[in-house]
């Protein structure tokens, strides 16, 4: 889709965000928080320069209807919601003349920030774990691998920044990866220093390594219901007819296969790198 919105389409978004504001200042006061990553507990856009708002990725908010007999207004709101969000979305879909494969899979969809409604459950299980990506590199794809991205908040920053990149630079080609290189950019105010995978391989002793990137944290939630039947789903915005208990669980025991278990780290002599090496037994 294009960048540029038609004033159509500008003021259904508007008309969407005044309307989902609204309804998350229903929520607080309509609801009790029983366990919330949200600041006091209460649901709320981001502010940005001063008065202006948007809204966030996403909301990690358990709560509870004070009043059950809520449930039908809270019900015909999450529609009204999804109604006024997929407005805007099939406007511009038509403006930009989609193809019909292309319109379908876009209707139902939501953001995660979007609430989940459940009634007839007695507790709720919830994790957080972190997450990664994990990819094989091997010996003769010679690749150009980001390592580490400096960045500066302004232009005294990034010369600065430079200096300290050029130290790890070297610091790098005397660890044995000769072809260590810098790309700075003033105007962005970043630095990105490359590596190759070669090199890297080479370094240590092996035909092949795994790369594993930090790709943020997994919110997870188990719902029980009273009637037996377990529901796995998303920690998100997560709303319950009545009170239901609800627990923080620990993180699994890690998988056999985990790199933890199945090789050992390979240590890059710097620190901040954007992925850590493993070498697989």
């Amino acid at each position: 889709m294009q960048n540029i919105h038609s004033e159509q389409v500008r003021n259904l978004w508007h008309k969407f965000f005044v309307l989902e504001e609204n309804f998350l200042d229903w929520l607080n006061r309509n609801t009790e928080a029983i366990n919330s990553n949200e600041p006091n507990m209460l649901l709320s856009y981001e502010k940005i320069d001063g008065a202006k708002t948007k809204p966030p990725k996403a909301f990690r908010h358990v709560c509870y209807l004070v009043n059950a007999d809520d449930s039908a207004e809270l019900d015909e709101r999450i529609n009204a919601l999804k109604s006024a969000y997929m407005l805007p979305v099939m406007t511009e879909a038509e403006e930009n003349n989609l193809e019909k494969e292309e319109v379908e899979k876009l209707i139902g969809k939501y953001p995660s920030r979007f609430p989940e409604f459940y009634t007839g459950v007695r507790q709720v299980n919830l994790s957080v774990t972190p997450a990664y990506s994990s990819s094989k590199i091997s010996i003769g794809e010679d690749q150009r691998l980001l390592l580490k991205t400096y960045r500066a908040d302004n232009s005294n920053h990034f010369n600065s920044l430079k200096a300290v990149a050029e130290e790890e630079q070297k610091l790098l080609i005397r660890f044995g990866l000769k072809t260590a290189t810098l790309n700075a950019k003033p105007l962005a105010r970043t630095i990105k220093l490359l590596i190759s995978s070669d090199e890297l391989i080479k370094l240590s002793n092996t035909k092949s390594l795994q790369l594993r990137k930090s790709t943020g944290y997994q919110y997870r939630a188990r719902v029980f219901k009273v009637n037996g039947d377990m529901l796995p789903v998303r920690f998100g915005l997560m709303i319950f007819d009545t009170k239901v208990s609800a627990y923080n669980v620990v993180p699994q025991t890690k998988r056999s296969h985990a790199l933890e278990n199945a090789g050992y780290e390979f240590d890059i002599p710097i620190s901040n790198c954007a992925f850590r090496v493993w070498i697989k037994q």
